[in-house]
């Protein structure tokens, strides 16, 4: 199972949901954070999690719009949803970033131009620590749930560690 997939079924798992509600929730709670799922995306894992059998759907129909296919988990789903969640949480993966690839090949680059590019690079995770660290604020962090309040600390660390290296390694 992939992580989107993983996603898609574990927000299937609070309630059913239609389509657009289901990218609603992820750009709500600031998931594309912490996971690569773009919108088109995630009607291709619904359909192809429809054909594994680990989801089904019907119409329902709200007053005033037009019918609409709410998805829900079948009891296969269920069963192996924990499963896969436990997998993902037990086997750390190395990650694979186009910053790296920058690395070991900036040396074709002008240093000025370099030093340009990791100022950038340091503003753009300043940006995003400082929109995780609000969206962690405005959660209520007390009031989180442990497992949310795990995910978002987790990204805060990870990003202030990168911040740190930047400044000891280039002192920028």
């Amino acid at each position: 199972m992939t992580t989107i997939e993983a996603v898609i079924l574990g927000l299937l798992l609070e309630k059913d949901y239609y389509g657009y509600e289901i990218e609603e929730i992820i750009k709500d709670r600031g998931m594309r954070e912490w996971t690569d799922i773009g919108f088109s995306s995630i009607y291709n894992i619904l359909a192809k999690a429809e054909k594994s059998g680990l989801i089904e759907w019907r119409y329902e129909k709200q007053y005033g719009s037009p019918k609409r296919k709410v998805y829900s988990l079948t009891e296969k789903a269920k069963e192996v949803l924990p499963g896969e969640v436990g997998r993902m949480l037990s086997s750390p993966k190395r990650s694979f970033s186009e910053f790296d690839v920058g690395m070991a090949y900036s040396n074709l680059i002008e240093e000025k131009s370099f030093s340009n590019h990791l100022l950038h690079y340091k503003g753009t995770l300043e940006d995003r620590l400082n929109k995780l660290r609000e969206k962690y604020e405005e959660g209520g962090k007390d009031g989180m749930p442990h497992n949310v309040k795990a995910l978002f600390s987790r990204h805060i660390a990870l990003i202030e560690a990168e911040l740190a290296w930047l400044n000891e390694e280039f002192d920028i």
